[in-house]
């Protein structure tokens, strides 16, 4: 069990040039159970916080040479992000000199006489509260470390070497290291080509976390020749079984047969999946299925489109997040915007990196709001 810290843990470092103010409070704050440090100037007092990293400075404002402004401010410059409380000592009382105090970095400011209650009480709360600051602190960079450690494991089981990247273009770009949405893509032992991608509910862990049990049931099934509805079904009863209510998942699912000429679409809780043919918008194929993970086997209904393509057809599905992008006006991004952008990026022959650096300049300087998954399959 750990000890409650006491004033025997905290130095303080003070720092005066009269000799008698410096004695008097440094015997005051021994007698109150602190250890002390004295200095008689500036840059005295800069080496010793860096020698002793005190837990506080009494700091004397009319110093010569280096006065208590100039100085606070260079210990502060030197605390590296982690500002160490400073109460300027000073006669001074008017609103000036109380000003460019707390612009050097001084977090209290205690006028001549000294009121030694009133003194004391503000060191003790400046003590105790740095502690708890740099308390959080450590603990914040303890939880970062342990969720970097649970993003790469994450991401190491979402690469699945099952992937079959041939036959598609895809864009992803997540918010966070792991990303909620999901991009699956596998042959059936017949050859017929599926496509699944996927959308959790918000995005970081508790969404990355679904990735690979999505996976394993995509890759398992598809490579056992498993039917789109039957993988579907499956997935939804593990995510209903498994998930809270407030976890789902929105997916398009794109299965293509052998020759590329016959197309099944199931899209659930998702924007429209966007066909072109010859440059231009051919077909929009509406969600119309709940997302899975939210309804029961027994209840959950399954509408497939199924849709004859040609050769050099181009097939295209997407999460929210790059039709909900907002700019600085608050104007989403937008379907209309991105057919057009699509139709730009398959007559000029462009990578599909088009589409995000189209976003990336509608967007501007407004942080992206979630994560963007485009997937394009050509027939």
């Amino acid at each position: 069990m750990s000890k409650a810290r006491t004033k025997a843990d905290a130095t303080i470092l003070i720092c005066d040039d009269d000799e008698i103010l410096l004695g008097l409070v440094s015997q005051t704050l021994k007698k109150k159970g602190y250890r002390v440090i004295e200095t008689e100037g500036g840059k005295e007092a800069i080496e010793a916080f860096l020698k002793h990293s005190p837990d506080l400075i009494l700091m004397d404002a009319n110093m010569p040479e280096m006065d208590g402004f100039e100085t606070t401010q260079k210990i502060q410059n030197l605390s590296e992000g982690n500002l160490i409380p400073i109460i300027m000592i000073t006669a001074w009382e008017d609103d000036e000199s109380v000003k460019k105090a707390f612009n050097a970095g001084a977090v209290e400011y205690v006028t001549k006489p000294i009121l030694w209650p009133i003194l004391l009480h503000r060191i003790h709360l400046q003590i105790e509260a740095h502690r708890a600051f740099a308390k959080i602190q450590n603990q914040n960079e303890q939880l970062n470390e342990e969720r970097e450690f649970i993003e790469d494991i994450i991401s190491f089981l979402r690469k699945s070497k099952s992937f079959e990247p041939h036959g598609i273009n895809y864009l992803i770009d997540p918010v966070e290291k792991t990303t909620g949405d999901i991009l699956l893509s596998a042959r059936r032992p017949d050859g017929t080509h599926h496509v699944l991608l996927g959308d959790v509910t918000g995005h970081g862990l508790p969404a990355a976390i679904i990735g690979p049990t999505v996976a394993s049931i995509f890759y398992s099934m598809t490579r056992k020749g498993f039917s789109p509805g039957s993988i579907l079904n499956e997935i939804n009863l593990d995510l209903h079984t498994k998930l809270p209510v407030n976890l789902f998942l929105a997916g398009s699912w794109l299965a293509l047969d052998a020759t590329r000429s016959h197309l099944e679409v199931w899209c659930g809780a998702m924007f429209d999946v966007l066909i072109f043919r010859h440059g231009k918008l051919f077909k929009k194929i509406p969600s119309k299925n709940m997302a899975l993970g939210t309804k029961p086997e027994s209840t959950f209904n399954m509408i497939v489109n199924t849709i004859a393509v040609e050769k050099g057809d181009r097939i295209f599905a997407y999460s929210d997040g790059i039709v909900e992008q907002k700019n600085s006006d608050g104007d989403m991004f937008g379907q209309n915007r991105l057919i057009a952008t699509i139709i730009r990026y398959i007559i000029e022959d462009a990578p599909l990196e088009l589409l995000k650096k189209e976003l990336d300049e509608y967007r501007g300087e407004v942080e992206q709001e979630d994560d963007v998954t485009v997937v394009e399959i050509i027939c």
